[in-house]
């Protein structure tokens, strides 16, 4: 009988149990059901069109049923007490369509959080009716296609944390309303079409801790002095077209770890830096003049500086302190196209943290075959300055280099032995020492080991940008991405000035130099290649048919060298070539015809007189024609149908046999049996003018 009590009561403790968690969630209210089915019914799902930011996506509101509880389907959030909806997200989801006024989400006014972002609401605008949200903490719609001007209203959502209108396109000016948001930490208004100053309230700001509006085309000063942003972590104005002098509040603010000023017209000026919690200075691109205040030399949590493209100055780079173990965490330099002068400091190229270096167009005089550089260094480009002297073979310890750009400078000898015999270099993709005096032949094992060339599906598969990415933490962390600054590449004939790097841009350029002998047959295997620049140098020897295995070439140069023979049939596969310089060789033979070989002018072919055929005005004969079909060296083996070596065998051994046969003869006279196989017709006719003569001495004698 106990027994039988234990087990029920123990049945019972489980039922309670069951029923206890099964009611633990609350019931959502019909009508807050009703809106959210009415609100899935207003946009069609196509999750085949998310952006690729999303690192999931779900078409959320398919899990939305009728007579179903609504607490319960993706996305939806509601209050543990009352049921009522509180937080919708629907993030990612694919959604299509127009938002009207009269929308069903405009009744769920107990919402506390929306997210809408990545998704497709093109024409939609920022309705007035988003004030009535009063309870609304957290507000994202970014990546959306929203578009039109940010509504005062805006100003309503006094509870109002965390703010996302970024990567839409909205217009007008920035609303003054910010300022009086008192509970705001994080306003995100990046990459819209915002026009104007910035309110000088939205500096007031006691909460803020991030503060994005880049890439708009925002202008005018910033305000010198300020009352707020005490507790600001990063600051990005970048890519606007501010003005004016940077005010020193900008270096000054006790809680700052990021500001990103770059892409602007600042003038003037660099303040002195108090701000000693900075991990990112980005100042690039501005007008910036003067030497580089000595205070930045004191920011030990440095991790990215970037002061390129500016005016600034110094009488000697040597002159920096040493700043070797105070620069610890120091992974990104750029200071390129400045006024810099002098040697490179050795406590620069010995700093093991860079990864990112960038000093080109400059006028430096360091002599590269002192330098001794780190492994980890993806980004190198000393380009445009006065470095001489031969390649150190220390430049073999940078095997994780992606990009490497030595070019116009005073370079000379030939490439270090280590870089032929070394697999070094699997991520390298753009390599360019054009425009230096290196010599010797090309290579062929050092362009083997250039693995991140062979293959375009790896490429394709990687980030977007040659970038130095970093994390700022704050009470919600923002993720910033710094790309590779700029760099003069020459592609399709034209030196450009590329400001973002594609990872997927492989380029090649050892133009303008003194090397010789033959082009390696292994650059066919480089398949990645966008551009091949071999131009200006002394190279011999034919064009290598391989070259017709790059099929993502889009620009090839062997302009101004020493090549003969004619132009290969297999160019001909290279679908993407736009550019095609071929003039002042020694070619020869008929220009082949077909695809893209159909764009190109004479300017493609000039200074090489054997050639014939269109675009020229040269028409080609037979003899012509024969000799572009193969190089001079076998057009006469063709012709035959055999080469020189089947003759000169049988000529060796048929000499032999002869020389034998002469000496069998002179020993041992003639045989018989090649007295009958030679001389049997002569014998015969010999015969018979004996027979005949006989006869007329007879008749002579008889008279």
């Amino acid at each position: 009988m106990g027994l039988l009590f234990q087990v029920i009561l123990s049945l019972h403790l489980l039922l309670f149990h069951f029923l206890s968690s099964h009611s633990s969630q609350p019931l959502c209210p019909s009508d807050q059901s009703h809106a959210l089915l009415r609100l899935k019914t207003s946009f069609t799902s196509n999750t085949e069109h998310v952006s690729g930011a999303c690192n999931q996506t779900h078409a959320k509101t398919k899990t939305w049923e009728n007579d179903t509880n609504c607490c319960s389907w993706l996305g939806v959030t509601c209050d543990p007490i009352s049921g009522h909806v509180i937080g919708l997200n629907l993030s990612c989801s694919g959604l299509q369509g127009k938002l009207h006024p009269n929308n069903t989400l405009f009744r769920l006014t107990r919402l506390q959080s929306l997210d809408l972002a990545f998704n497709d609401f093109s024409k939609s605008h920022l309705l007035s009716l988003f004030g009535d949200f009063v309870n609304l903490m957290h507000l994202n719609l970014s990546s959306s296609n929203f578009e039109g001007e940010i509504p005062f209203q805006i100003s309503q959502l006094q509870n109002l944390i965390h703010l996302n209108l970024s990567f839409n396109k909205f217009s007008g000016s920035i609303p003054n309303v910010f300022g009086g948001l008192t509970k705001l930490k994080t306003l995100d208004l990046t990459a819209n079409n915002l026009e104007g100053q910035i309110p000088s309230s939205l500096f007031n700001s006691t909460q803020l801790s991030g503060l994005n509006c880049s890439y708009n085309k925002l202008e005018g000063p910033l305000p010198n002095k300020i009352t707020g942003l005490s507790k600001l972590i990063a600051l990005r104005l970048n890519n606007n077209l501010l003005n004016g002098t940077i005010p020193a509040w900008c270096f000054s603010l006790p809680s700052l770890i990021g500001i990103d000023l770059s892409n602007n017209q600042f003038t003037g000026h660099i303040n002195a830096i108090s701000a000693y919690s900075l991990e990112f200075l980005l100042l690039c691109n501005n007008k910036l003049q003067g030497n580089i205040p000595k205070s930045i030399f004191n920011l030990v949590n440095l991790t990215g500086l970037c002061l390129s493209s500016n005016e600034l100055s110094s009488n000697n780079l040597t002159e920096f302190p040493k700043l070797l173990g105070k620069f610890s965490s120091l992974s990104c330099l750029e200071m390129s196209d400045n006024k810099f002068i002098g040697k490179i400091p050795n406590w620069l190229y010995e700093m093991d943290s860079l990864q990112i270096l960038n000093l080109s167009r400059n006028l430096l005089t360091t002599s590269m075959d002192q330098f001794s550089w780190n492994y980890r260094l993806h980004v190198l480009d000393l380009s445009f300055n006065l470095l001489a002297g031969d390649i150190s073979s220390s430049i073999c310890n940078l095997s994780s280099l992606q990009i490497l750009n030595l070019s116009h400078n005073r370079l000379k000898g030939t490439i270090p032995p280590c870089l032929v015999n070394l697999l070094l270099f699997p991520s390298l993709t753009i390599l360019d020492i054009s425009y230096n005096d290196f010599s010797g032949s090309l290579p062929l094992g050092y362009i083997k080991n250039l693995e991140a060339m062979k293959n375009p599906v790896e490429l394709e598969n990687s980030s977007q940008y040659v970038e130095f990415n970093y994390i700022i933490y704050s009470d919600k962390f923002q993720h910033y991405s710094l790309s590779y600054d700029s760099m003069v590449i020459t592609m399709k004939g034209v030196n450009l000035i590329i400001t973002r790097i594609p990872t997927k841009l492989a380029t090649l350029d050892l133009s303008a130099n003194s090397f010789e002998g033959k082009i390696p047959y292994v650059l066919g295997k480089l398949k990645a290649l966008r551009g091949l620049n071999l131009s200006h140098n002394k190279l011999m020897g034919t064009i290598p048919s391989e070259l017709g295995n790059l099929t993502n070439l889009e620009s090839l140069d062997l302009s101004s060298n020493l090549l003969t023979g004619g132009i290969p049939m297999e160019l001909t596969n290279l679908n993407y070539l736009a550019v095609l310089n071929l003039s002042h060789n020694h070619l020869v033979g008929e220009i082949p015809q077909g695809k893209q070989f159909n764009t190109f002018s004479n300017d493609s072919y000039v200074g090489n007189m054997g050639l014939c055929g269109l675009p020229l005005s040269t028409k080609c004969d037979m003899k012509c024609k024969q000799c572009s079909s193969a190089s001079p060296t076998f057009s006469s083996e063709e012709k035959f149908g055999f080469g020189w070596k089947p003759v000169a065998v049988g000529y060796g051994c048929g000499m032999a046999f002869g020389v034998a046969l002469g000496c069998c003869v002179l020993l041992m006279g003639k045989p018989l049996w090649l007295v009958r196989m030679v001389e049997v017709q002569p014998t015969k006719r010999v015969t018979r003018r004996a027979r005949k003569r006989p006869r007329r001495r007879m008749n002579v004698q008889m008279s």
